[in-house]
């Protein structure tokens, strides 16, 4: 091998320079005279800027600065699901007969369970983790996770969802919920009081602090998936999501068939007429002066304490809905966010009764 420094031949070049150029490093001689490009020795990951490590002169730098971002990279990546096809005839080794069995068998004769696995040293382990331990391993799923692509989350997925259906005959989603159905004795979690005001807290709390930050990660999603920054501007999936919510309102009994509305809409006219005479009468011109809309600061409103939309749905008479007994003033807060009868439809009847004699 001949030195570019001398042009002297030898056999060693890390020995010659440690004896006959020691201001040269092997580090500095690579970079001066086998590889003169800048960003040698600079991770290949994208995004990435760290030093890969300089080994010698024969193999000069690492290709990347650990072996979690060698990982990351999509051809080593390619390069490897390759491999375990040739090898084993699936893109990964554990998946392999060959492989699985080989476990089982080391598990059985080191454990007595070819399916032992330590679930107590796991608990032990993660509980006495400390804050900062649990903040950078989120932060390592949180950054692992934001580096797949789209394409590479829904292959996980599928594979874990044909893996469920294999070992238990049923999809994730089904399996799930029966758990949180047999555990909780719901089909859903956030239908649990504790877990519904706690999630109603951590979102509110996200929202107070990271409000910006949300809503413009949520643009920018939605202007690379479909083109906007909101689903409500494209005009035909608008139309679709208001006709399937008006379809479960209708179907919870929140709202009403678009074939009742102008009729409900006639009956909440002839309720409001005979309100407007029976307020004179129960309240006095001081109270109906601080009336408003809703928004100004102070106002109160005219309320149903059984609720002209109840009244509609159960056929009661108008003079019943607008009778002095079933009228209250509200503040318009308090008005603005009701959504059902203060009242029953026995205890509306009766006042009715009872004010008509």
């Amino acid at each position: 091998m001949k030195c570019e420094i001398c042009n002297k031949q030898c056999k060693s070049l890390g020995t010659h320079l440690r004896y006959n150029h020691k201001e040269y490093s092997q580090e500095r001689y690579y970079r001066e005279f086998i590889n003169t490009n800048p960003n040698i020795g600079i991770c290949k990951l994208d995004g990435c800027n760290n030093k890969t490590r300089f080994w010698k002169i024969g193999i000069g730098y690492s290709t990347y600065c650990c072996n979690s971002h060698a990982q990351l990279d999509s051809d080593v990546r390619n390069k490897i699901k390759e491999t375990n096809l040739q090898r084993y005839g699936c893109e990964t080794a554990l998946c392999s007969n060959e492989i699985q069995e080989k476990s089982r068998k080391t598990k059985l004769e080191r454990y007595g369970d070819e399916l032992y696995n330590n679930r107590e040293k796991c608990v032990d382990t993660m509980m006495n983790r400390d804050e900062s331990v649990w903040e950078n391993w989120r932060e390592g799923v949180k950054k692992a996770w934001e580096n797949k692509t789209q394409d590479e989350i829904d292959e996980i997925h599928e594979r874990a969802n044909k893996t469920c259906i294999k070992n238990n005959g049923k999809s994730l989603h089904i399996l799930g919920q029966e758990g949180i159905q047999e555990k909780y004795g719901v089909h859903n979690i956030s239908c649990i009081p504790e877990i519904a005001q706690r999630r109603g807290i951590t979102i509110k709390s996200r929202w107070k602090n990271d409000k910006e930050l949300i809503l413009e990660k949520s643009r920018n999603t939605m202007m690379e998936r479909y083109g906007y920054e909101h689903i409500m501007c494209n005009e035909e999936e608008k139309h679709r999501i208001l006709n399937k919510a008006r379809e479960t309102r209708t179907k919870n009994g929140t709202a009403l068939p678009p074939e009742k509305i102008r009729e409900y809409n006639r009956y909440k006219g002839r309720v409001y007429s005979l309100t407007e005479r029976n307020i004179m009468e129960k309240f006095s011109k001081e109270e109906l002066s601080k009336r408003g809309r809703c928004g100004i600061a102070g106002a109160i409103q005219v309320d149903h304490m059984f609720t002209i939309k109840d009244g509609f749905l159960n056929n009661i008479p108008e003079k019943i809905i607008a009778c002095k007994s079933n009228l209250q003033l509200l503040s318009w807060e308090e008005n603005d966010k009701k959504t059902k009868s203060d009242i029953t439809l026995e205890e509306l009847i009766n006042s009715y009764n009872n004010e008509k004699i």
